[in-house]
């Protein structure tokens, strides 16, 4: 179709500024944390809650500074994202939380915010032979604790033990 493309590699901090003053025209980074999505992990992700969301940054920035910075929310499919993720962090119980996030990507789905390019990205697994009920694959995960806490590590056990001497 005729896009052409130049990628320019940069310091994180000079990109995220240029991010934040509208100074970008296409900006990628990491999106929603495959490893541990689920309703019980606030949705910040999925609303104007930070100035480090690359697609609205501006919008972020009004929510995290209480409204001394950034820009106020002009666009009432935005704000129902930020009145949703108020409403999760208020919300009392699974059932609550888990149709919050249900609307939130539903939401997404239909205004395509971000273009989602990876999913699922792999995480080597190698354990000792007669460690048990480990997975075969393993997802990658940047959220603290999320590595392979995701895959219930407590739930491994060994086969024949050597003796404990």
């Amino acid at each position: 179709i005729g896009i052409r493309l130049l990628a320019r590699a940069t310091q994180r901090d000079l990109f995220r500024r240029r991010v934040l003053i509208g100074d970008t025209v296409l900006a990628m980074w990491s999106g929603l944390d495959n490893g541990l999505a689920s309703p019980d992990m606030e949705p910040d992700a999925l609303a104007p809650s930070s100035s480090l969301q690359y697609q609205w940054p501006r919008f972020g920035q009004f929510a995290e500074s209480n409204g001394t910075l950034g820009d106020k929310i002009d666009m009432p499919e935005v704000q129902a994202l930020l009145d949703l993720h108020m409403a999760w962090r208020r919300s009392t119980s699974r059932d609550e939380r888990t149709a919050i996030w249900r609307q939130m990507l539903d939401h997404h789905a239909k205004m395509v915010w971000t273009i989602g390019i990876v999913s699922g990205s792999l995480q080597p697994v190698i354990a000792a032979p007669n460690l048990r009920n480990v997975p075969e694959k393993g997802f990658y995960s940047f959220e603290p604790g999320a590595f392979f806490g995701v895959h219930l590590p407590d739930t491994f056990w060994l086969d024949n033990p050597a003796p404990v001497r």
